[in-house]
């Protein structure tokens, strides 16, 4: 019985230790706290220019390089057999014409 107030007393004591030194390291803490704010309230701001900000509208411009291909491709075949006897002049391979 005695050896269990014994420990009782200990613990007590070990918590009222461990209660101290928390509280002293808070006090310090907040003493350094103090000590880096009264450092960094001498530094300078530094200039800058300040403009006013106007609404406009901008073109926009894009230039790109690459080669352009068609989504789809058509391949037109005549159902008649036979021999072209004229072609249009300005006929290229892949170009439009116009009606006649």
């Amino acid at each position: 019985m005695k050896s269990e107030r014994i420990r009782k007393i200990i613990l007590s004591l070990l918590s009222v230790v461990i209660f101290g030194v928390g509280i002293k390291g808070y006090q310090r803490l907040a003493q350094d706290k103090k000590k880096i704010i009264s450092k960094n309230t001498n530094t300078s701001a530094h200039k800058v220019k300040v403009i006013s900000v106007v609404y406009q509208h901008v073109a926009t411009k894009l230039t790109g390089y690459g080669t352009v291909r068609g989504k789809r491709e058509v391949v037109v075949i005549s159902e008649v057999g036979g021999k072209i006897v004229w072609m249009n002049p300005n006929f290229e391979s892949g170009k439009r014409i116009k009606k006649n």
